[in-house]
C-alpha cells in the first residue's frame, strides 16, 4: 500500500499521462483543488475534462489537493459512479498549507459519446463528500 501512495505522489509531478492502444501522449494538467472545512460545508465540486479519447483508451490524471484550512485532514475514502474510474490517494494527514496527490484512471473500454463520471471524496473535515466530475468524449 505504501508503494502505491509513493508512486501516486511521485506521479503528481508528471502531469497527465494517457495510455492508449493506438498512441501514447502526455499533457500536463496542473489541476489544484483547494480544500478546507468551510469550502466543504459550501458544497465543493470540481470538474476535470479529459477531452476526446478513443474507445478502449485508458487515461490517468493527477490532481493536487491543497489544504487551505487551519486544521489537518485525512481522505477517508473515494467512491466512483462507475467501475471504469479508479482513484488513488494518500492516506496520511494533510497538514494546513500542504499538498497531496489525488490521481485517477478512466478506462473508456465499452463507452462511446459524452461520458460523465463522478468521484465522491470523503474527508475527516465533513461527513458530506466533495465531488470531482470527470468528463470525456469517447470516439
Amino acid at each position: 500500500m505504501l508503494g502505491g501512495v509513493v508512486a501516486c505522489c511521485m506521479a503528481c509531478g508528471e502531469g497527465r499521462r494517457s495510455h492508449s492502444k493506438v498512441d501514447d501522449r502526455e499533457a500536463s494538467t496542473g489541476h489544484i483543488i483547494a480544500v478546507s472545512d468551510s469550502i466543504l460545508r459550501a458544497g465543493l465540486t470540481d470538474t476535470v475534462a479529459l477531452g476526446r479519447l478513443r474507445e478502449g483508451e485508458t487515461t490517468r490524471s493527477e490532481l493536487t489537493l491543497r489544504n487551505v484550512g487551519a486544521v489537518p485532514f485525512v481522505i477517508i475514502g473515494a467512491e466512483t459512479s462507475c467501475g471504469c474510474t479508479t482513484p488513488e490517494y494518500a492516506k496520511e494527514p494533510l497538514k494546513p498549507g500542504s499538498d497531496a496527490c489525488f490521481a485517477f484512471e478512466f478506462n473508456s473500454t465499452g463507452f462511446s459519446g459524452v461520458q460523465l463520471k463522478t468521484i465522491s471524496v470523503r474527508t475527516s473535515l465533513d461527513p458530506k463528500p466533495f465531488r470531482i466530475i470527470v468528463t470525456a468524449e469517447v470516439e
